[in-house]
């Protein structure tokens, strides 16, 4: 009897897992999602400091033909030039999430629009780590 029920219990876990897995992968897009919306109205407004405090205290940011910008005050400094070179819009659109526990990749494309009206479209991958219940950007590179 104890093997039956522990055969079922078994049997409904594993048909249950995918589910799941698919409820958390969504509710990570979406918290990363959201932590996108707040970064482009952050950068929309000016405020490098903000930018800067969504990604974790180790990150690094690789831009295309810089030096990795480390750590937070880092970040925001990179941020901040790139906030007063002139930028009037930013968008942000996420392909795909993959999910692991307290990490996370995405990729996705962006598009800046300068100062000037030049618009320069990219693609990018951010690997996520979970702190406190919140996403932060971990590594951020892009094209």
């Amino acid at each position: 009897m104890k093997s039956t029920k522990l055969s079922l219990a078994v049997a409904l876990a594993a048909a249950l897992w995918p589910f799941a897995w698919a409820d958390e992968s969504d509710a990570v897009r979406d918290a990363i999602q959201m932590a996108n919306r707040v970064f482009i109205a952050s950068v929309l407004h000016g405020d490098a400091q903000a930018v800067g405090n969504l990604y974790s205290v180790d990150a690094v940011l690789l831009a295309p033909g810089g030096e990795p910008a480390k750590g937070r005050a880092a970040i925001a400094t990179f941020w901040q030039k790139s906030i007063d070179a002139g930028i009037k819009g930013l968008s942000l659109a996420t392909d795909d999430v993959v999910a692991s526990g307290d990490l996370a990749a995405e990729t996705g494309t962006a598009q800046i629009v300068a100062g000037d009206g030049k618009v320069e479209n990219s693609h990018y991958v951010v690997v996520w780590r979970r702190e406190e219940g919140h996403w932060r950007l971990l590594r951020d590179i892009w094209n």
